[in-house]
């Protein structure tokens, strides 16, 4: 799971051309089945506008909010994106308001190289004045270049994280997270190795669980634990809601750190979710080992949701065949050897 950069709005290296203004997020925008935006501020333009930035790496997407309207069948505001020169198609748009929005983006292996890129987005004039909002672009850099501490996208699966056997890879019912991280069990612990001085931990919450409130904790580098709450228990959800800000961390010193979170809940309470953490001022390469502190429930007991992560039946059931093939055939050359005698 390749580690990817996250480039603010506000990020001098976008060039913007036409007529494009900064703005506040609301708190009824940040209110959103998708999550809030991530920085509470978006450029926003009316049309007739483009944006570029070069960059270094093997993909690339460009988010914002989805703020469509129907005109006349289709819908505005209308916008193109290309990298290179060369048009990329647009992701399905939708006339719900949405943040996290993919507009585009150039997934592996469909860039031609992996080295230096400049993607541009071009916005059309819209008769129905309707307001464009660019948040973000997330690529994924090259391993050869060298970048100053920025913020940083980590996948659930990345290998540096450590889960113990709390935890479950279900599906997410997320088009973007297909799958997620999560757990529903008292004392289930992860560690997560980064270097940086913060951690944004974002998960969903999902609406067949029970939605009773409960907590985590946090520690980094052995510290002292910090609290933080898991659903407010006061939205009675009838469908999940996705990119959810869990919690942040507080700032510690710029270098490696070890970030330690136990779930404090069980059954009967909102599980624990894990889609991807934001390093703020962090390396796109791992932190120190990550040695798992605490061996969290054994045997998870007391779910109607799930189970505690089994060893692959593919691979016992696979050994057990072979071995029986590999004891029959002995046998029967034996026989057969005896036989000749």
């Amino acid at each position: 799971s390749l580690r990817q950069v996250v480039v603010d709005h506000t990020d001098p290296a976008i060039e913007y051309t036409g007529q494009w203004s900064i703005i506040p997020v609301t708190d009824d925008m940040n209110f959103n089945w998708n999550g809030p935006t991530f920085n509470n501020t978006l450029h926003s333009t009316s049309g007739n506008s483009s944006l570029s930035f070069t960059f270094s790496g093997s993909t690339v997407a460009l988010i914002g909010r989805a703020n469509f309207v129907s005109n006349g069948g289709a819908l505005s505001p209308t916008f193109s994106c290309s990298v290179d020169g060369i048009g990329i198609q647009n992701e399905g748009l939708t006339q719900v308001q949405t943040n996290n929005f993919v507009f585009c983006q150039c997934i592996p292996g469909k860039l031609q190289h992996d080295g230096q890129h400049q993607v541009i987005m071009n916005i059309a004039p819209s008769s129905s004045k309707q307001s464009f909002y660019f948040e973000r672009i997330e690529y994924t850099p090259s391993s050869n270049v060298s970048l100053s501490p920025t913020t940083v996208r980590v996948n659930y699966t990345d290998p540096a994280i450590r889960y113990d056997a709390g935890w479950n890879n279900l599906p997410s019912g997320d088009d973007r997270h297909d799958f997620v991280e999560l757990t529903e069990f008292a004392g289930a612990e992860m560690t997560f190795p980064f270097v940086g001085t913060s951690v944004k931990w974002f998960g969903f919450f999902p609406a067949p669980y029970p939605q009773n409130t409960t907590t985590g904790v946090y520690t980094i580098d052995g510290g002292s634990p910090t609290s933080f709450p898991i659903f407010s228990g006061n939205q009675d959800l009838q469908a999940s809601i996705f990119n959810q800000l869990i919690f942040q961390t507080h700032s510690v010193d710029p270098g490696s750190h070890t970030l330690k979170v136990t779930y404090q809940g069980g059954d009967g309470h909102m599980a624990l979710t894990l889609y991807t953490l934001y390093i703020i001022n962090g390396s796109v390469v791992g932190g120190v080992s990550a040695t798992p502190t605490g061996s969290g429930p054994s045997t998870p007991t007391g779910s109607s949701h799930s189970v505690g992560k089994a060893a692959p039946v593919g691979k016992i059931v696979g050994s057990v065949v072979g071995g029986v093939t590999v004891l029959a055939l002995c046998l029967c050359l034996g026989l057969w050897l005896w036989h000749k005698r």
